[in-house]
């Protein structure tokens, strides 16, 4: 179980912009998300637009050729997209739609080690 420092309350975060509330997150003082648990990862320190995760593949990720599931990648980028655009918003604001077109170059398995996954805000 991870600890966290300072948490904040539910009330709290409903004044906080995007960037803070991100930046919350990545201190562990937001609660992260469900789907954290799912796929862990580490949320790097965000700068306006941008989001870095980290993410260790597992085994239990692997489809039957023995590498990481196309899923798995593409959920990342999937959160790593919405939290950057998170970052860009005001209070009350809802984050934007996003797009995604990928393609998978190389496999990743476990022996490929940490992954890192940008999300940049383009427009």
């Amino acid at each position: 179980m991870n600890v966290y420092a300072a948490p904040l309350k539910a009330s709290d975060i409903d004044h906080l912009n995007g960037l803070e509330y991100v930046t919350a997150l990545s201190e562990r003082r937001a609660l992260p998300p469900p789907m954290n648990d799912v796929i862990p990862f580490d949320l790097l320190e965000p700068v306006p637009g941008e989001v870095k995760l980290r993410a260790l593949p597992e085994a239990r990720g692997h489809d039957p050729m023995d590498i990481v599931h196309g899923g798995w990648l593409m959920t990342l980028l999937d959160s790593v997209m919405g939290l950057a655009g998170l970052t860009t918003l005001a209070p009350g604001e809802i984050r934007p739609t996003h797009e995604t077109a990928v393609k998978f170059l190389r496999p990743i398995t476990v022996a490929s080690g940490p992954i890192l996954v940008t999300g940049r805000v383009l427009s």
